[in-house]
């Protein structure tokens, strides 16, 4: 999914560039924009604001963003967060290097898990030596259990 944000604060998505290009179009026109133009002209006018979109996106013409999002689907989000238990933690964690637990605990809290995230980083701490990014000194593992 594509979203156009104008500095004015209007949104506009499409599914494709061409779609967003057509929308954007019709957003500057009127929605028959397209009435009574050649095709010729159509083709132009759809050609120029697909690189115009591009540069939007580039962040070449200020004020003006084009993202791109991924939605993804709740049940499978559900089904990730089931699949990362307890017990694969305690198998897991400890083989993760810093970055992937960082990246696996953002994804978890992300999919509305913050418990499991906690407990994923905890399991992982546990493995990390001094000077590691999530190592929990003797004390510091006593006052969090």
């Amino acid at each position: 999914m594509l979203t156009l944000a104008t500095p004015d604060g209007t949104t506009i998505s499409a599914d494709t560039d061409v779609e967003l290009a057509s929308k954007w179009l019709g957003h500057q026109h009127g929605t028959n924009w397209d009435a009574g133009v050649i095709p010729f002209d159509q083709h132009d006018a759809m050609n120029s604001t697909i690189e115009e979109i591009a540069l939007m996106r580039d962040g070449s013409v200020s004020g003006y963003t084009v993202t791109e999002s991924t939605p993804i689907d709740t049940a499978t989000l559900a089904r990730f967060v089931d699949a990362f238990t307890w017990d694969t933690a305690g198998d897991v964690a400890t083989m993760l290097n810093c970055g992937e637990i960082d990246a696996l605990v953002d994804l978890l809290r992300a999919a509305g898990a913050p418990d499991r995230a906690a407990l994923w980083l905890e399991r992982h701490a546990d493995g990390d030596d001094e000077g590691d990014a999530h190592y929990l000194a003797a004390d510091d593992q006593e006052a969090g259990r």
